[in-house]
């Protein structure tokens, strides 16, 4: 069984306790005392141990009435924490069900028919720390992207397929670029298949990535967003060796979704699930790592090629950073990049979280003429200039409803960030 790496980045920062480039974290034991499986003990050899009765989970229970991933445990810096991985709250501590808990002294899990006991352990994880503040293109100085950087050396080194789940707009294709350029694969080709695409495109995308991506790294993006049939096919691939030699393709998946509740509830195919997720690894969100603001600004100001000095001076000064560290960016890095953008194109400081400087140019597409019926041309072609006309219109109407924040229009819109994003520049509304 593949150990999982599922570290949450979301706690408060470690405390660095074994040297300046360790941190510590408290260990623990399971023992399964009752059940069908009892007698089997694991000692946490990680930061997070997760329980089900699906192969990949750590502690796998042969108990029936077990989801595949029933719960997870998570060391902290100070505590322990239990976390419900469904939505029934079926995850019993002491007889009590919780949704999450603190674990501060030895306790009785139960999970459907077993009962597992827990127990701290006096002995200590160390985990190194990185000193770099870079790992390829990726900068961060922060506790969380520290500890990320080793992880993604890790990462690097190996071959084994990779999920990386975070956030709209933290970076996941970034990091996953970062892996390849890291790796012993760096001079092959980085093929990107959006999965949030259509099911037409996504196949077709699918097969020529198979070919194209070989020596290389195959990334695809949102595959907790993939329809039943479209995991049916790709799983197919992956057992019968499929086309292009999958064996010489390093994989890497990234999803916004927990796809483990989706395997818990059988909208996502746990056998694929396995093939995606030899190692897992979360992006941590800009709100939880704003020690970055400052090489981060000063950066993408570099990279957007800003020629005012007074306007670069303005948004590295230490009241803007500040005031950037102070906003929840629920568009994560996406947001912040759009952000700093638009304050370069308006040569000064322009208000967080809003893009009014682009509802206008959203509105116009509103006065925009219907597409003709031309019954000279085919009905497919026909059909498809009037999707897109529907999708510049709906996209125009959606953007300028939520004052052209594109991270609120595609939550309104109930779709990804980055497909929204997709959909803007293929109608001509690039932000």
């Amino acid at each position: 069984m593949t150990l999982a790496v599922h570290r949450d980045f979301q706690s408060d920062s470690p405390t660095l306790n074994a040297g300046p480039d360790f941190c510590t974290y408290p260990q623990f034991r399971l023992e399964v005392v009752e059940g069908p499986d009892l007698g089997t003990v694991l000692v946490s050899a990680d930061l997070c141990v997760s329980i089900g009765s699906d192969p990949s989970a750590d502690l796998v229970l042969s108990d029936p009435s077990v989801a595949a991933f029933q719960c997870e445990i998570v060391a902290k810096s100070d505590r322990i924490d239990i976390v419900d991985l469904l939505d029934q709250h079926s995850t019993l501590v002491n007889e009590v069900e919780v949704a999450k808990a603190h674990l501060r002294k030895p306790v009785t899990i139960t999970v459907g028919a077993t009962k597992i006991r827990f127990e701290p352990m006096s002995s200590s994880l160390h985990v190194r720390r990185s000193r770099d503040m870079r790992f390829s293109h990726l900068i961060g100085n922060s506790a969380p992207m520290r500890d990320l950087f080793v992880e993604l050396e890790r990462a690097a080194a190996s071959e084994v397929p990779l999920l990386l789940s975070g956030e709209a707009g933290s970076g996941k294709e970034s990091v996953a670029l970062a892996i390849h350029r890291k790796s012993s694969r760096t001079s092959g080709p980085f093929h990107v298949v959006e999965c949030t695409d259509s099911h037409e495109q996504v196949e077709r995308g699918l097969i020529r990535a198979f070919e194209s991506a070989a020596g290389g790294t195959l990334y695809l993006a949102h595959v907790g967003e993939m329809s039943a049939d479209l995991q049916s096919r790709l799983l197919r691939v992956f057992r019968n060796g499929g086309p292009g030699a999958v064996a010489d393709l390093r994989i890497i998946s990234s999803t916004t979704n927990d796809i483990r509740s989706a395997v818990n509830e059988s909208r996502f195919d746990s056998r694929l699930y396995r093939h995606l997720c030899g190692q897992s690894l979360k992006v941590p969100a800009l709100r939880h790592r704003t020690a970055d603001l400052p090489p981060l600004v000063k950066t993408l100001v570099e990279e957007a090629g800003a020629q005012d000095e007074l306007v670069v001076a303005e948004l590295c000064s230490s009241e803007s950073l500040e005031r950037l560290a102070r906003y929840g960016w629920p568009g994560n890095g996406r947001e912040l990049r759009e952000h700093l953008h638009r304050c370069i194109v308006e040569g000064a400081a322009q208000p967080i979280g809003h893009s009014a400087a682009n509802v206008n140019a959203y509105a116009e597409q509103r006065s925009s003429s219907s597409p003709s019926v031309d019954i000279s041309r085919p009905i497919k072609a026909g059909r498809e200039e009037w999707i897109k006309h529907f999708e510049r219109l709906y996209l125009a109407d959606i953007l300028e409803s939520q004052g052209g924040n594109v991270t609120r229009a595609a939550k309104a819109a109930g779709v990804d960030r980055g497909h929204f994003y997709r959909l803007m520049m293929r109608c001509g509304l690039k932000n």
